[in-house]
């Protein structure tokens, strides 16, 4: 009995990441030319022993070309991670068929399930946790911290890109590990030098090489860690070993465009296959230029794309850090670098020539930063009861607003960003109809996987539209209500 009591309390303690793991195992957005490519990477090099994906390129409109062979135009690490999970996957079912078009569909499907829960999936449970520990550094109570880290979960597209084979949630991982360390050695009670410096350099390193843009972000976190090191001295042993750790990272990548692009300091944007996306991505810095208002405007508040609209307890993060701001604050130090980080991943993303990231639920360019625009709403929170109940109730609401979005489709439609409101137009009507998880259309899909790929595991157990998404709210509701009505009750016998 006392084992089963230490278990169940156990269970309690981490119930919320294993309820933010199933959730987030629960859909598969199916295939789409982003994933594809990743996915045939992985392929590749499992199946071939190789890093070219020529012999499967027409089954992705996202490719780079080089001296007559087709590569993943994306970084690898999402693919190299991948290889394990891919791995398994044969072992139980054995190699694909050389032409994926002969390949059952269900069973590819259940690959790229697999696959994409594995490696992406579960790094969102780890940037949850992450998530988590990081608001209780900065004074967060518990209570206000777990429904945070709710909203950041399930109430913003990280819980859209945590169902699908894309790079942005791994990225948001790595760099939230390496925010984490920061943060711990500054606000420790004792202010001590950064630990595990080999560990913060790989995780800044590869968060910037899984999604390049994050590179801005990384030196930001590296600023705000060379800002409070209180000697020079100290802060010159620890470049080295920050230096050593990043080192791991960039070789694997030189290694990689060496031998698919014949230079160790290069990225597969150079190479891109399709005239059109080539043509953008060599204005600027790799399709970077200048932020515009339309996009500025579109990526904040707009019904179209704008994050305050599809999660709006965001909003409250805007006086949040005005409270976090003030001088004198204990932790003025975390909440400029936490502005900086915001402000300079919306600048990326507003002067990318696809801010609105072309068919996605959200700029899903702002994924890899998003914790950074959630962490000042529980600043916001921490005023008094009232706030806190504000935010619980707006955390709700950005919940049920993604949970929907996510159940339909995640490529949300493009359309006029004054006009356009996806979740209105599109995600509340197919609900209405009983529809959930739209297969997808056009090109760029895993040619089997294109018309029935998208799933939820609902729908595997034999329920049907509205029916397959009830069993997770239902979970969420036992695991929090269970354990409070199974209280023994508190009233005392009358005397």
């Amino acid at each position: 009995m006392a084992t089963l009591l230490r278990a169940a309390r156990h269970l309690l303690r981490v119930r919320l990441f294993v309820l933010i793991g199933i959730t987030y195992a629960w859909f598969c957005q199916g295939s789409e030319a982003n994933q594809a490519t990743r996915f045939l990477l992985t392929r590749a090099i499992v199946e071939r022993h190789a890093i070219d994906i020529t012999p499967d390129h027409p089954h992705t409109i996202d490719k780079s070309w080089k001296d007559g062979r087709a590569y993943c135009d994306k970084s690898p690490f999402v693919s190299l991670a991948a290889i394990v999970p891919f791995a398994l996957t044969r072992i139980v079912s054995g190699p694909l068929p050389p032409r994926l078009s002969d390949a059952p569909p269900a069973e590819l499907r259940s690959r790229l399930h697999f696959v994409s829960f594995t490696v992406v999936g579960l790094a969102g449970v780890v940037a949850a946790w992450l998530f988590l520990q990081i608001a209780l550094l900065l004074g967060l109570t518990p209570g206000r911290a777990e429904i945070l880290t709710v909203g950041y979960a399930l109430g913003t597209n990280v819980f859209a890109f945590s169902t699908a084979l894309f790079g942005h949630v791994p990225a948001a991982a790595l760099l939230l590990g390496a925010f984490y360390l920061a943060v711990r050695a500054r606000l420790a009670p004792a202010p001590r030098e950064l630990e595990h410096p080999i560990a913060f350099g790989a995780l800044l390193a590869t968060a910037t090489l899984t999604e390049y843009p994050t590179g801005l972000l990384a030196v930001i976190v590296a600023a705000y860690v060379a800002s409070w090191e209180p000697s020079r001295r100290r802060l010159r042993a620890l470049v080295p070993r920050v230096a050593l750790g990043a080192a791991g990272p960039l070789a694997v990548h030189a290694l990689y465009t060496s031998l698919a692009f014949g230079h160790p300091v290069t990225v597969p944007y150079r190479y891109l296959a399709s005239p059109i996306f080539a043509a953008h991505v060599s204005q600027g810095v790799l399709g970077l230029g200048v932020p515009t208002g339309v996009a500025l405007a579109g990526a904040l508040v707009s019904p179209y794309r704008g994050i305050f609209f599809l999660s709006p307890f965001l909003a409250l993060s805007v006086w949040g850090f005005g409270a976090w701001l003030r001088r004198g604050h204990p932790r003025l130090r975390e909440g400029i670098t936490t502005l900086a980080l915001a402000l300079a991943s919306l600048w990326v993303t507003a002067s990318y020539y696809a801010w609105d990231g072309d068919l996605s639920i959200g700029p899903r360019h702002l994924v890899a930063s998003m914790a950074f625009f959630a962490l000042p709403a529980g600043l916001f929170a921490m005023r008094g009861w009232r706030e806190t109940v504000l935010m619980a109730a707006l955390v709700g609401v950005s919940v049920v607003l993604v949970y929907t979005a996510v159940a339909v489709h995640l490529q949300l439609p493009k359309g006029d960003v004054r006009l356009a409101s996806p979740i209105y137009d599109h995600v509340l009507p197919s609900l209405l109809r009983g529809e959930v998880a739209l297969p997808r259309e056009g090109l760029g899909h895993v040619v089997g996987m294109q018309a029935d790929a998208a799933h939820n595991l609902g729908q595997l157990l034999g329920l049907r539209g509205l029916a397959s998404l009830a069993p997770i709210p239902c979970l969420w509701a036992v695991a929090y209500a269970g354990p409070w009505l199974a209280r023994p009750s508190r009233v005392r016998e009358p005397a």
